[in-house]
């Protein structure tokens, strides 16, 4: 594993603009599902705390919860067909700020809901958790390339890896959960905004590690195709089975 690290390293060691730190970025891309796994595991954790303080009904919450899966079929389906196009990097910056963002906005439910109402604050959490989907369809949309393209020798082992970040977050998340969400917590009873505010600690940090670094260019963009001859490549196996 080390030698196929090495050799993935010394393909870019020379790039033009620097190094590409290859094991750095790919644990920064591990992050980002870590952080999804989190922020969607405390998601779940924290609808009593919400319930009670809101007075949501339990549709109202459900409705929450969907808008944390919403945006994310369509953005991460979208954005691969152009992530070649736009590159890795502004793709998991857009992501990070997307991370960020949904903290923020569902965190001010608080003092919307004590100046404006249910409604509001009903709203603001809505849409807090639809931002948190379109982040996590951003990274998806590029970690999987650009892992493939970190480790062009050993794509799958690599990717295999990289996918445990999401069971990870859950696991973390639930850990969370257990000890600290809802009134019969065993260990304290912490409000809802700091237990969603720690997958903000994750996103963090790929967010650093994104904005410092420089990324490679990926497998397609480096062979010259274009948008296009990737759509077509990929329909190209169902439009021989009907011919």
């Amino acid at each position: 594993m080390a030698q196929v690290s090495q050799t993935a390293d010394a393909s870019y060691g020379d790039a033009p603009g620097g190094r590409i730190h290859t094991r750095a970025i790919f644990f920064a891309s591990f992050m980002t599902l870590v952080a999804a796994g989190m922020g969607f595991s405390i998601n779940g954790g924290i609808l009593g705390d919400l319930g009670s303080q809101f007075g949501f009904t339990k549709s109202d919450l459900g409705a929450i919860t969907g808008g944390g899966l919403a945006g994310f079929g369509f953005t991460i389906i979208f954005f691969s067909f152009f992530a070649d196009k736009f590159g890795y990097k502004p793709l998991l910056i857009g992501a990070f700020f997307l991370h960020l963002l949904s903290v923020v906005t569902r965190i001010a439910a608080t003092p919307i809901f004590a100046h404006s109402g249910k409604d509001a604050a009903y709203y603001c959490l809505y849409i807090g958790a639809f931002i948190f989907s379109l982040g996590n369809g951003l990274c998806e949309a590029a970690i999987n390339p650009l892992t493939a393209t970190l480790f062009p020798r050993n794509k799958t082992h690599y990717l295999n890896i990289l996918h445990a970040g999401w069971p990870l977050g859950l696991v973390i998340g639930g850990l969370i959960n257990t000890f600290f969400a809802g009134p019969n917590a065993p260990i304290a009873h912490v409000r809802w905004e700091i237990l969603l505010a720690l997958y903000a600690l994750p996103a963090l940090y790929y967010g650093m590690v994104v904005i410092t670094n420089r990324f490679p260019v990926s497998e397609a963009k480096a062979a010259g195709l274009t948008v296009g001859q990737m759509v077509s490549h990929v329909f190209a196996p169902m439009l021989c089975s009907f011919s």
